[in-house]
Order: C-alpha cells, then structure tokens, then sequence
C-alpha cells in the first residue's frame, strides 16, 4: 500500500447513517477526549468526526496487532492523531464545510419554494 498517495490526497467528507448506539459511544469518546485534551491544556476542538476517525482508528489498529486494543504501537499512534493539530483542523473543517453546504441546500430550496408560492 502507497501510505504517502493515501495521505496526500483531501478528506473524504461522506454522509453516513449511525445507529444510536454507535453514535452515544462516538459522543461519549468526543467527551472524553475533549476533556482530557483540556485537563492537559491543549486547545483542540474535537469534533463529531475526530471522535469517530479516533474510534475507527483505534479499531483499525487493534486489529491490526492482533486485537490487543492497548498496545503501546496502538496507543502511540492513536495518540499522535490526536495531537496532530493539522490533521484535526482538516477534519473540522470538512465537517463545518458539509453543515454549511447542508444549510444552504435547505435555505435555498425554502427560498425557491417560497417565490414559487408567490407566483
């Protein structure tokens, strides 16, 4: 696998349907991580798809060394997503981007809908 073609290459904004149960858990890591991010005195948002990027990742990963979910490699690399400042501002900004996209797509069709009723 080419990891530096992989890397190079924009975030992926998707739409994805989550079950309530992953998505209280993607919420609850969010949580997590944001306060332990601040109880170190690091100032990063943790958005809805770092919680989630950080889960699949961590999974990805446990698998990858034989399901052991608190292998120090596992760990390390979890962790340096986690502060990787640039990265996490990537992902945020795709997020924010899709709600705007998202906003705009609904007020424009308001909009439209709205001028046709006045014809």
């Amino acid at each position: 696998m080419n990891w530096d073609k992989i890397m190079k290459k924009k975030i992926v904004r998707k739409t994805v349907a989550i079950h309530p149960i992953m998505d209280y858990y993607v919420r609850l890591v969010q949580s997590i991580l944001t306060q332990q991010l601040a109880a170190e005195g690091i100032d990063v948002d943790v958005s809805y798809s770092v919680a989630l990027n950080y889960m699949l990742l961590w999974v990805i990963l446990a698998v990858a060394h034989n399901g052991l979910m608190n292998n120090p490699e596992v760990l390390e690399t979890l962790w340096d997503f986690l502060y990787d400042k640039k990265t996490i501002e990537r992902l945020n900004l795709a997020e924010m981007e899709a709600r705007f996209t998202e906003r705009i797509r609904k007020i424009t069709i308001t909009l439209r809908e709205k001028i046709k009723a006045e014809e």
